[in-house]
């Protein structure tokens, strides 16, 4: 008897019929037991086809509506922060998941070396590719990550961050 063939939605390894979660990944295939927000986090479809596109004109909006309807009740350096932290999210996410492709085909063992293999791959096609990559990611702390969700959160903080401590605090004192 043929049994239907099952991919996981984080990795799209092929796993067991009856089994809850992924062996190779570890992202639980049914929403039983697990709190919904980490559900979500785990399906790979719902990162990349609805939460990094959607995420950079959720930013946009909300400078729009800065615009159109508080001026006066929020200060336009949020508004501008969240912009920059939306795309800086996005980007970030997109990276993530080439990396973690990396990972998923057997391409490195780790997250980690995943960065450098991504490194690699745009030094050959140009070394100015290399250079920027190494900025985006130069303040991340490169550890194990289940999945790019919770690397573009780190990634996109921490730039924003620095970002915003440049604009507003050291170019001010100059």
């Amino acid at each position: 008897m043929e049994t239907e063939k099952r991919f996981c939605r984080n990795c799209g390894t092929h796993i067991l019929q009856e089994s809850t979660q992924c062996v190779f990944c570890g992202s639980f295939q049914f929403s039983n037991g697990i709190p919904f927000f980490r559900y979500l986090s785990e399906s790979k479809f719902f990162r990349i086809k609805i939460l990094y596109p959607g995420v950079p004109f959720l930013g946009t909006l909300i400078a729009v509506l800065h615009f159109v309807f508080w001026k006066d009740i929020v200060p336009f350096t949020f508004s501008i922060l969240f912009l920059v932290w939306s795309f800086l999210f996005s980007i970030s996410g997109w990276i993530g998941e080439l990396i973690l492709d990396l990972k998923f085909r057997g391409d490195v063992k780790d997250f980690k070396e995943g960065f450098i293999e991504w490194q690699k791959h745009l030094y050959d096609r140009s070394p100015y590719l290399s250079y920027l990559g190494m900025i985006l990611f130069v303040a991340t702390p490169l550890i194990q990550w289940q999945n790019s969700l919770w690397f573009s959160l780190a990634s996109a903080t921490i730039w924003t961050t620095l970002i915003s401590f440049l604009a507003l605090v050291i170019v001010p004192l100059i």
